[in-house]
């Protein structure tokens, strides 16, 4: 009865230490994913570079379309700051 019982405690110290480890997994990724959220969009960062200037910015693709036909997506953006 006593290996019985010893077998029980050390399976629930296992299953405690697996839950802790799972638990700990899940809020350094939550955590990561709070920190990239407080990171400004690629969209915000334009508009801000350009209202500095006393300019209006908006994000525009690199390459004309028909220079990406075929292609999946239409390339990088760039940010173009134009006058008001």
């Amino acid at each position: 009865m006593a290996v019985l019982f010893n077998h029980m405690k050390l399976t629930t110290m296992r299953h405690i230490a697996v839950a802790s480890v799972f638990a700990g997994v899940i809020a350094v990724s939550l955590g990561a994913a709070w920190l990239v959220g407080l990171y400004p969009s690629q969209e915000q960062r334009c508009t801000e570079e350009c209202l500095a200037k006393g300019m209006v910015g908006s994000l525009e693709y690199v390459y004309p379309a028909a220079q990406t036909a075929g292609m999946r997506s239409r390339g990088p953006l760039e940010c173009r700051c134009k006058p008001r």
